[in-house]
């Protein structure tokens, strides 16, 4: 019918806006599998978000955010974000150095708060979150590499999961 049309038109006129696509007069079927599965992978659930609250961080943090990104958990289903909190730079250049080398593993994001505290830096994260799951991490913590998977393993709807891959 009309209206489902109109409204159809609109969508992928919204997702190509959204992944950076110039919309088109026509689509071959090729052209709309494409533009599904890019759509389909930019904004598809994660299963974990792993959010780690950081206040002027030392070299420490690279050795936390490498055993992240070193996960045997399969990294299109995890986020990274990390909260920059209370303080800018050189920080946040730095921070944003390494993700930009790390791209291809898993999604990372950082926010950055002048607002201190850890607990404000958990909770932005938690608003920003786009896992199902969500685990904590301080920016000084190594975990091992199946972490999150090990958490997965334990975790449901209606269970809280704790592990121990330190």
């Amino acid at each position: 019918n009309k209206h489902s049309l109109h409204t159809s038109k609109e969508l992928l006129k919204k997702i190509l806006e959204e992944l950076g696509e110039k919309e088109q007069l026509t689509y071959t079927e090729a052209e709309m599998n494409a533009i599904v599965e890019k759509a389909g992978k930019k904004f598809q659930r994660m299963k974990i978000s792993v959010i780690i609250p950081s206040y002027k961080p030392g070299a420490y943090l690279w050795e936390c955010l490498d055993s992240v990104y070193n996960q045997t958990f399969q990294g299109a289903q995890y986020e990274v974000v990390i909260v920059l909190n209370g303080c800018n730079e050189p920080y946040k250049t730095q921070i944003e150095e390494y993700i930009s080398g790390h791209t291809d593993k898993c999604v990372f994001r950082l926010i950055q708060t002048d607002t201190p505290g850890v607990s404000n830096a958990r909770n932005i994260g938690i608003e920003n979150s786009k896992g199902e799951y969500i685990t904590f991490v301080d920016d000084d913590d190594i975990i091992s590499e199946s972490y999150l998977e090990d958490l997965m393993k334990v975790s449901d709807r209606n269970t809280v999961g704790c592990c121990t891959s330190y």
